[in-house]
């Protein structure tokens, strides 16, 4: 037994040293990633394709109120931006996401004051596609947000951790991932007909007290460790699942849920 200790030791020490001994040789840069460039408050880095270059923004240095994220950096289109760019920079007021934009990328604007958010007019198109990833607005001031229809997947944690009270989810969206809205103010939400899939604790921590919501959609998730996981407080998931996750709306008096079936 001491001796497999020792062998598992020395195996972790030469696996460190490989790891130093790689990092500290040159490397080739990233495939298809050319140079980083600057202009006004914002620096990105070029991704080179056969279609044409594209920038992912990478650094900010304004002064972190309302923000608007640019189209174009030396006339490059801005398609996104990488992970945490502007996480905990102390970012207030709002944020404008232009037309161009694809991605978000995960914690991009998390743990700021931010308290407005809005999209392009060009997000309302529902083949405009875009993609939020994981806790990106999470840990702010958020009020409001109206989804645009160019978002098909609300992502685990994207708006936990907020102030919301009024939240527009558009039909596009079939999924609403882990923690999506947890720790909020609501107090009603609207499903629409073709949602799916909700996560646990995507509505927990809220004061939620009238859902309407469609047939079907699959509440929670199953924990090997923990059990069963729901997606609201109170009681609802086992609600719904009993009445026969039928559509309609449902009202929680404080002690109890009651349905209203279409």
């Amino acid at each position: 037994m001491r001796f497999a200790h020792i062998k598992l030791f020395l195996h972790i020490v030469l696996v460190a040293l490989a790891v130093m001994f790689f990092a500290s040789c040159p490397q080739e840069p990233w495939p298809g990633r050319d140079a980083i460039i600057w202009e006004g408050d914002f620096s990105a880095e070029i991704i080179v394709t056969d279609n044409g270059d594209f920038a992912l923004l990478r650094g900010y240095w304004g002064d972190g109120v309302d923000i608007v994220i640019p189209s174009h950096i030396r006339g490059i289109p801005v398609i996104g931006t990488e992970g945490k760019v502007f996480y905990g920079r102390g970012i207030r007021g709002s944020i404008y996401i232009p037309e161009g934009i694809e991605r978000i990328s995960f914690q991009a604007f998390a743990f700021n004051q931010i308290t407005g958010l809005y999209f392009s007019d060009s997000f309302m198109e529902p083949r405009r596609f875009l993609s939020i990833q994981p806790y990106a607005f999470a840990g702010n001031r958020l009020v409001r947000v109206a989804i645009p229809p160019g978002v098909y997947v609300i992502s685990d944690g994207l708006f936990a951790n907020n102030m919301i009270r009024d939240v527009v989810i558009p039909d596009s969206i079939g999924q609403i991932g882990w923690n999506a809205f947890l720790n909020n103010m609501l107090e009603e939400i609207v499903i629409h007909d073709n949602m799916r899939v909700i996560g646990s604790g995507a509505f927990q921590g809220n004061n939620i007290t009238r859902i309407t919501i469609g047939e079907g959609v699959r509440l929670g998730w199953y924990h090997f460790d923990q059990g069963l996981l729901t997606s609201f407080d109170n009681g609802f998931d086992a609600f719904y699942r009993y009445r026969g996750s039928r559509a309609g709306t449902y009202t929680f008096d404080g002690s109890e849920w009651h349905a209203e079936f279409r």
